[in-house]
């Protein structure tokens, strides 16, 4: 779903993000890279179908630690190793985090992942 991705990041900078990173499944960003032209994409590691992954957090981290807020959610499907890629996202920051539609996944027999995050806007 890169719609969803898509209208996250033009929310982003509607809202005065100065600068917007879309961390997106590699064979995903030709599609972002055409819709998205005043924000930067970031092809990450990808499963076979297509969805983040272990190694897509690896390729992120740089820029997770870069970023002042972190969005998870729009469009990433609901498969286990999404959910797990989520998790890893809560567990190793200690930014403000925005988490939306799928997103909402890793909190399934998770609950106490909600403790970790102090700044967690829920929509």
């Amino acid at each position: 779903m890169t719609g969803a991705a898509v209208l996250t990041a033009q929310a982003a900078l509607r809202c005065g993000a100065g600068l917007v990173v879309s961390g997106i499944p590699e064979s995903l960003n030709p599609i972002i890279e055409s819709k998205l032209t005043e924000t930067l994409s970031l092809p990450v590691s990808e499963t076979k179908q297509g969805t983040f992954c272990a190694e897509s957090f690896s390729d992120a981290r740089e820029r997770i630690d870069w970023s002042d807020v972190i969005v998870f959610g729009p469009g990433v499907s609901s498969s286990t190793d999404v959910r797990d890629f989520g998790i890893a996202l809560v567990q190793s920051t200690q930014k403000p985090f925005i988490v939306d539609a799928d997103g909402l996944r890793i909190f399934h027999h998770n609950l106490n992942l909600i403790n970790d995050i102090e700044d967690l806007i829920i929509t």
